[in-house]
């Protein structure tokens, strides 16, 4: 009797592992996402029009920030300018 609950109880974990595994819904590839990162040299936070603040007049980077994602907070780890000068 014990065996057969055994046998019931091991049948039973095997079909719901199997059947947890089949998907009814087929998953859309996307591919993989875009992302652009840009690196300047003496360029601050309110200096770029995308930030409703801007001095300059940036139009690309506008539409680039209006489709996609902006940062709001970053912080740089050594107030160095050299990894932009020497790019």
């Amino acid at each position: 009797m014990i065996r057969k609950m055994i046998l019931v109880f091991l049948f039973t974990i095997g079909s719901v592992s199997i059947l947890s595994c089949l998907s009814t819904e087929k998953k859309k590839y996307l591919g993989s996402p875009n992302i652009i990162i840009v690196y300047t040299d003496d360029l601050g936070y309110g200096d770029v029009s995308a930030y409703k603040k801007g001095t300059l007049n940036t139009t690309n980077i506008d539409k680039l920030a209006n489709e996609g994602i902006r940062f709001n907070n970053g912080y740089a780890s050594s107030a160095t300018c050299s990894p932009s000068r020497y790019a």
